[in-house]
């Protein structure tokens, strides 16, 4: 029995060793988000009708800090999408693109549209704060923050959608495909008018 025993604690402490080796954190701010620790993430540059969308997954214990506060320890796939804003000057411009970099890896430079790791550290600027957030957990976490407040324990799914005052959006969104996402957004004008014909057209897409 001391024996049994025995192999349980040794194989406990060396599912806690490598979750610690496997472990890492998540800071972001309105400007910036940096990982620390091996992730799994991918994303696409923005173009024509397509948003700001990235994908990232960690595995093991993932500390967050930032605009997000929380601990998790198994599988968290965050999908965070910035939507197009079609009432502002020069509407048919893609905006600004994030940039993404690894800045202590070996591998060759991150490659959109396609899965990328980093094992040690990844910086993406110019991300600013989503408006679209699906958090995917399959363990445990304790976290609180702007985009989800839980203690949750086994698969968990969230789901958070900011938008400005006064506004329509069209979104449409597919968890098998999330870098197809389309997300316009369009502000009423001074006169609470909104493009009627133009959000019917991307509606009806």
């Amino acid at each position: 029995m001391a024996e049994c025993y025995s192999t349980v604690y040794a194989r406990g402490l060396l599912a806690i060793l490598l979750a610690c080796l496997a472990g890492g954190c998540a800071w972001r701010t309105g400007t910036a988000e940096h990982y620390v620790g091996p992730v799994l993430f991918r994303y696409n540059a923005p173009a024509d009708d397509l948003p700001a969308t990235s994908q990232v997954v960690a595995i093991g214990i993932l500390g967050e800090i930032g605009r997000q506060l929380g601990i998790s320890l198994g599988v968290i796939d965050r999908i965070a999408v910035s939507p197009r804003d079609r009432t502002s000057p020069g509407a048919d411009d893609p905006g600004p693109t994030p940039a993404w970099s690894t800045p202590l890896s070996p591998l060759p430079s991150p490659t959109p549209g396609r899965w990328n790791a980093s094992f040690l550290y990844l910086r993406v600027t110019g991300a600013g704060e989503p408006a679209l957030v699906v958090r995917n957990l399959y363990g445990v976490q304790l976290v609180a923050g702007a985009e989800a407040r839980a203690a949750s324990l086994g698969v968990v799914s969230t789901t958070r959608v900011r938008l400005p005052e006064d506004a329509i959006a069209v979104l449409h969104f597919d968890a098998r495909a999330p870098l197809a996402t389309r997300f316009s957004v369009w502000r009423a004008g001074a006169d609470g008018v909104v493009p009627a014909a133009e959000i019917l057209k991307e509606v009806d897409r």
